[in-house]
């Protein structure tokens, strides 16, 4: 998103008029991971914990890696 996007979208944000109640919610929504991010998380450390114990993996790129994590 570009800069000028970004400015649009909170001048639009503070034009709402939210409670502190719905302030709060708005933050906690913009704070929490997309779905996608906690995936990759859970993918990082389970492929770290394979590491840790041993196992190897013969990859020819990262996202061959993570299949292979995953699979």
């Amino acid at each position: 998103m570009t800069t000028t996007a970004m400015n649009n979208l909170w001048t639009y944000i503070e034009s709402l008029g939210l409670s502190a109640r719905n302030r709060k919610w708005l933050a906690e929504k913009l704070l929490a991971p997309s779905s996608s991010e906690t995936e990759l998380n859970a993918t990082t450390i389970k492929a770290i914990e394979d590491v840790k114990a041993g196992k190897t993996y013969k990859a020819s790129s990262v996202d061959d890696l993570l299949t292979q994590c995953l699979g």
